[in-house]
């Protein structure tokens, strides 16, 4: 088991009408307590009324931060640029936009 399954993350519930091609997908946010883009990203889940999971990084002790950012790259194979969102634990979208994001949300 790593990292991924063994950190602490917050839960965010869905909200009552989420869009039908999103709801019910398994979402993980890891991100950093500073960054704007990573704010605005949760944001965005929220307004559109998706459930998910975060995490902020830059909290992490700094030997757990390092192990989870050089798991998350080899699980998923994407640059661990933040936010960096998991779909059902095999899609990624790293980075913020929202052309972006909703791509990959099948939206």
């Amino acid at each position: 088991m790593g990292h991924i399954e063994t950190v602490k993350y917050t839960h965010i519930e869905a909200g009552a009408n989420p869009p039908a091609a999103a709801a019910g997908k398994k979402l993980v946010v890891y991100a950093l307590s500073t960054c704007g883009f990573c704010e605005r990203s949760m944001k965005f889940l929220r307004e559109l009324g998706l459930g998910y999971d975060y995490i902020f990084i830059d909290q992490l002790e700094p030997w757990i931060k390092t192990a989870l950012k050089e798991e998350l790259k080899e699980r998923f194979g994407a640059a661990t640029v933040f936010p960096y969102l998991v779909i059902d634990d095999k899609t990624t979208v790293v980075g913020f936009t929202e052309e972006k994001w909703r791509a990959g949300l099948g939206l």
